[in-house]
């Protein structure tokens, strides 16, 4: 009985990768170390630094005022009339400042109507004080109720009851308003007078010198 001698298979050669793959996988291993590992490390760094730093905001356009809403008067407060030009009228009880030009250094007031007594009796006068009870057209004169008299080198004194007195002017320039020349129809029922002229006495008509409302 032959026997055959059985000769072994050569052995196939290794197959290895070509290079270009090698590399791509090197590239590929590097690329994901990088991204797992430094970048984490990178992002995470710098964020801190940049907290504080607020994000930057983009320019808001300008708004034309032609565009604009107009802005509405304040609030009065209630009770208190708006003024014409709409400002807020000064609350009740608010005493606007004066607009008066204060006076000129040394310059006396304006006396003003119905002020009180400021005639002087000369020697043998008398200064008489009180209301226009009514007028004496015939004569341009009035009847006054007399509250107070004033005698020469005397004070005021004031009368009570009070007596009624007919006044008439000696002449139309005897009346005066507020220190200014007056007429006749400056004469008024119910208005303050005071006049002053002869002391005849009581009962008799005053011929006044000067009336002064």
């Amino acid at each position: 009985m032959s026997t055959e001698q059985k000769t072994p298979a050569p052995a196939s050669p290794k197959k290895s990768l070509p290079l270009p793959a090698v590399i791509a996988v090197l590239v590929v291993a590097v690329v994901a170390v990088l991204y797992v590992f430094v970048w984490p490390m990178i992002s995470g760094g710098g964020g801190d630094e940049m907290a504080g730093i607020p994000p930057a905001t983009a320019p808001v356009p300008a708004t034309p005022e032609a565009n604009s809403p107009a802005t509405p008067p304040t609030a009065a407060t209630p009770g208190t009339p708006p003024s014409p030009t709409g400002a807020v009228a000064p609350s009740p009880g608010t005493v606007p400042p004066s607009t008066t030009a204060p006076a000129a250094p040394g310059a006396k007031p304006a006396p003003q109507p119905g002020s009180a007594i400021t005639l002087s009796p000369k020697a043998g006068e008398i200064v008489v004080e009180g209301t226009i009870k009514k007028l004496s057209p015939s004569d341009g004169g009035f009847v006054m109720q007399v509250t107070g008299i004033t005698l020469p080198g005397q004070g005021p004194i004031t009368l009570s009851p009070p007596r009624e007195k007919t006044v008439v002017p000696n002449s139309p320039a005897a009346i005066t308003q507020g220190g200014q020349p007056a007429k006749l129809g400056a004469l008024k029922t119910g208005a303050r007078v005071s006049a002053v002229g002869p002391n005849k006495g009581k009962g008799t008509t005053l011929r006044a010198r000067q009336i002064q409302l």
